[in-house]
């Protein structure tokens, strides 16, 4: 099916057979390949969610700006169409240096080639694999480049630093990175530098030096919405941020 959330995307649903083969992969993948993630990956891993991703990317900010005080920008970046990007051989070849057991690599094997381009949406073994496939790039961020304050949720990744110049010379060795080593495109205009002070939008919110608010088109979306069916899940969504004059409109 297809859903609209700013943007088309195609989910796909598993019968209930590959439900449960999905759980089952999902199970043993994460808990093999968990360990090696760096700190600062999140998604689809129990504790680390979107709003600790983001909790932590600000929490970065004022590190490096010394709580507002000094100079710090923000290189934000995500990868174009990351999932159907998804290289099946290189995804095999990660995990083949994790998985020693045959039969369950030729299962992965079976699993990651009955889809084609990339890996679908909709399935949870996908998000782990999706989080494989990029943690070469976290490390190539975090060892290679020394980038200290650097956080990634799925494709979209942050990197924070008290340096423009450091992040402008930083950014075409990330794209070419990962299309060199991964065979995935950063687009210049999926790529930016911003200042913190300015304040900049990640994950639905937009992260300043003093306050964390509700993106634009998130909001209008709350907005257009909310109802009393949803009002659960919207209020929570809201909590995360400085909202108070919204929620009071929401009540109203």
């Amino acid at each position: 099916m297809q859903v609209f959330d700013g943007k088309k995307r195609d989910i796909y649903k598993s019968g209930v057979r590959d439900k449960v083969v999905d759980q089952l992969v999902s199970r043993y993948i994460d808990r093999l390949c968990r360990a090696d993630f760096i700190a600062d990956t999140y998604a689809s891993i129990p504790g680390r969610g979107l709003h600790k991703a983001v909790e932590s990317v600000r929490y970065f900010c004022k590190l490096s700006s010394d709580g507002g005080h000094r100079p710090c920008f923000v290189l934000k970046g995500d990868v174009r169409s990351y999932f159907a990007s998804i290289d099946h051989e290189i995804l095999l070849d990660q995990l083949r240096l994790r998985v020693s057991d045959e039969n369950i690599l030729n299962l992965l094997k079976t699993i990651i080639k009955s889809f084609e381009p990339g890996l679908p949406l909709g399935n949870v073994a996908s998000q782990i694999l999706a989080n494989i496939y990029l943690h070469p790039f976290d490390l190539f961020v975090k060892k290679l480049l020394r980038q200290r304050y650097y956080a990634r949720y799925n494709d979209d990744f942050v990197v924070i630093s008290e340096s423009r110049d450091e992040l402008a010379k930083v950014s075409p060795m990330i794209q070419e990175w990962l299309w060199l080593e991964l065979k995935l495109c950063v687009p210049d205009n999926k790529i930016t530098i911003s200042k913190f002070c300015a304040g900049f939008e990640f994950l639905g919110y937009k992260i300043l030096p003093q306050a964390m608010l509700l993106r634009g088109t998130t909001k209008a979306k709350v907005y257009a919405n909310f109802s009393e069916r949803n009002k659960t899940s919207y209020l929570g969504l809201l909590a995360h941020a400085d909202t108070y004059n919204l929620r009071q409109k929401l009540y109203a």
